[in-house]
Formats: structure tokens, sequence, C-alpha cells
């Protein structure tokens, strides 16, 4: 039985699938959903910062000026993914819902919180938002399924569809 599902949230479109089949999960097992993002020291890209839906232009504008306040507009960001993703939650009828924000080695603070809520699931995206990409799958996502010691679910993204409709589009 899943009793408690982990999310971790980067902004990344593989993050929001990662969050709906989470939700999906915690809402078929009435589960306690735990939302976790983690702040890095990395700067993203203004590329990667688009990829990133609902942020305001202000946090937006903010980030790609890295200064002393650096740290603290991480810290917004990263509020503002995990309200915008306890909202969801609660769209879909979700009330158990825990959020975190911590700062640090991602893989090292998802496993710290898995441990501790005792989750009985880790959820994450394929990639997120980090700076390096992997050829096959995130070097976060990967480094979890060979770390952690309980059940790991890596979404990724749905795929385009296939066959005739790109065909039918074209005539």
């Amino acid at each position: 039985m899943i009793d408690r599902v982990l999310v971790a949230l980067d902004g990344s479109r593989n993050a929001d699938a990662a969050l709906d089949f989470a939700l999906d999960v915690a809402a078929h097992c009435d589960a306690v959903v735990c939302l976790q993002h983690v702040m890095t020291s990395d700067l993203p890209t203004a590329t990667q910062l688009e990829r990133v839906e609902g942020l305001p232009p202000k946090l937006l504008d903010q980030l790609q000026q890295p200064g002393p306040k650096e740290r603290e507009v991480r810290a917004a960001v990263g509020r503002e993914i995990l309200a915008r993703a306890e909202r969801q939650a609660a769209a879909l009828g979700l009330t158990r819902v825990h959020t975190r924000l911590d700062d640090g080695n991602p893989v090292q603070e998802i496993l710290a919180y898995a441990d501790r809520e005792n989750v009985d699931l880790i959820v994450t995206g394929s990639r997120g938002l980090g700076l390096v990409r992997e050829v096959f799958i995130g070097s976060v996502s990967g480094k979890l399924l060979h770390l952690a010691t309980r059940p790991c679910c890596i979404v990724k993204l749905p795929r385009e569809p296939r066959g005739l409709g790109k065909l039918q589009q074209l005539t």
C-alpha cells in the first residue's frame, strides 16, 4: 500500500509530468503528498527559465542578475513552484499535502526528506532544468534510482502521437 508519495519538483515540464502522476497515485491510494523543491547554486539559463511556467516576470529578471540576493530569488522561485503544485493538489481534492524547500545537493536532499517522511514512493521527472544533460536519463533521477532504498518512479514526458496524424496535418 502506498501511504506517502514524495515528488521532487524543479519547474520543468518533466517535473510537471511527475507531479501529475504522483497526484494521480495519491488520489487513488488516499496517500499523503510530499512536495519538494531543492535549490542549487547553479543558475538556470534564460531558456531553462522559460520552461518554468507561471513565474512572475520580476523573478525571472532577478534570476538573470546574480548578486547578493540570488539565494532569496532562488527561494522565491522554489516557493512559487511549490505553491503551484500545492494548488494543483488542492484542485484534485488532496488535502494532506506537505511542502519542503531545501538548499543543497538535490539527490542528497531528496533522499534525506524521503527518509524523514518515510515515503513509500519517490517520483521525479526523467530530466529537469539542470545545466548538464544526460543522454538517456537526467543525472538526479539516475542517481536516485541507484541510491534510493525505497521505490522510485521516473516519469517521462508523453511522446508525440505517431502515425497518420502528422501526415494528415501536412496534407
